[in-house]
């Protein structure tokens, strides 16, 4: 039987020796996931408000993420798997602390849905991508919106000192991003 994008994925674990799968959580379908770098630890959403995140280890819950206004759409982890930024429906992004599952911070740009994630490798800022092409460059420490950009996706290099965005069109822009708050260069060509 084929799924459709809103019936979800049903999420397992399985475990490569015997090919039993164990469901996680309630079994459930999930929209969106993420793996920690270090592959301890699995953060995902179900069609709502609260992520989940598991012990990949354990095969058990560590925490509820709870307080997004509306359904999850995405999530990242910083680069030690210390913390797990999540945006929402509403426009929200809400940084959390993995250890003990309390939120640290939560901030809200345009009232869009974020629909991308980027944590930098610092963990200092963030990028966060919606529909309307707009990408936001956010300073993860205060909240604070520092630049637009343009695309629907980004990424930051693996020193964080550019951002990578795409658009609809195809188009690839890399943007050189000052490491204080000043005026932001075009676009590379």
């Amino acid at each position: 039987m084929e799924k459709t994008f809103d019936q979800g994925v049903p999420l397992y674990f399985c475990d490569e020796a015997t090919g039993k799968k164990e469901p996680i959580g309630a079994g459930g379908h999930m929209m969106v996931a993420t793996l920690a770098p270090d592959d301890d630890q699995l953060l995902f959403s179900r069609f709502d408000d609260i992520a989940c995140l598991w012990s990949t280890k354990e095969k058990k819950e560590l925490h509820r993420f709870r307080g997004h206004k509306g359904r999850v759409q995405c999530m990242t982890f910083s680069t030690d798997s210390m913390h797990a930024v999540t945006g929402d429906q509403g426009g929200f992004i809400r940084l959390w602390d993995v250890r003990d599952g309390r939120e640290l911070r939560a901030f809200r740009g345009d009232n869009k849905t974020v629909w991308r994630l980027a944590l930098s490798p610092d963990g200092r800022r963030a990028l966060s991508a919606d529909r309307n092409r707009d990408i936001i460059l956010w300073n993860m420490q205060n909240g604070k919106e520092l630049y637009r950009l343009e695309g629907i996706c980004a990424i930051f290099t693996h020193d964080g000192s550019h951002a990578v965005t795409g658009d609809i069109l195809g188009r690839i822009r890399v943007w050189r991003l000052p490491p204080e708050p000043v005026a932001l260069d075009k676009p590379l060509k």
